[in-house]
């Protein structure tokens, strides 16, 4: 039987025998399988309403509760001074799971969520290539 696994910067169909030997690799990521869609990295950039902070133990167990339901792993959690007041780096199955969170979350009354797809730098790169912006120079002087 053959199966999909998200790959950093693209994916890789394989058999489900040969996946726990990949993973021990570090050829793919544990943890993280899709079917067809591969997981995307999101910034999460957050404001919390007025009175969010009493009630921070509720909205964090709740809302990562919620993460777990809908198939979004939590990575990394930075409060900050300023503009937002949190940052939070997350990989969700989809833009759909993304927005579910972010609506779920407002309606809760925690706060506002600004949702920022982010791409590796292999991502970047392949997509500069097929835009043709990379490796435009090494074409133009075989001219």
């Amino acid at each position: 039987m053959k199966a999909i696994f998200a790959v950093p910067g693209g994916a890789v169909e394989g058999s489900r025998r040969a996946r726990p030997r990949a993973v021990r690799l570090g050829i793919i990521r544990a943890g993280i399988r899709t079917q067809g869609d591969l997981a995307m990295k999101y910034v999460l950039l957050g404001t919390l309403a007025a009175g969010a902070m009493r009630k921070q133990a509720t909205r964090t167990a709740s809302a990562r509760g919620k993460l777990r339901e809908l198939g979004i792993k939590l990575e990394s959690v930075h409060y900050t001074q300023g503009s937002y007041d949190f940052v939070d780096i997350v990989e969700a199955p989809s833009a759909e799971a993304m927005l579910a969170f972010s609506v779920w979350y407002a309606e809760q009354g925690y706060g506002k969520l600004t949702s920022l797809p982010a791409f590796d730098e292999r991502t970047m790169v392949k997509a500069l290539q097929r835009g043709g912006l990379r490796g435009r120079a090494k074409r133009l002087r075989a001219r």
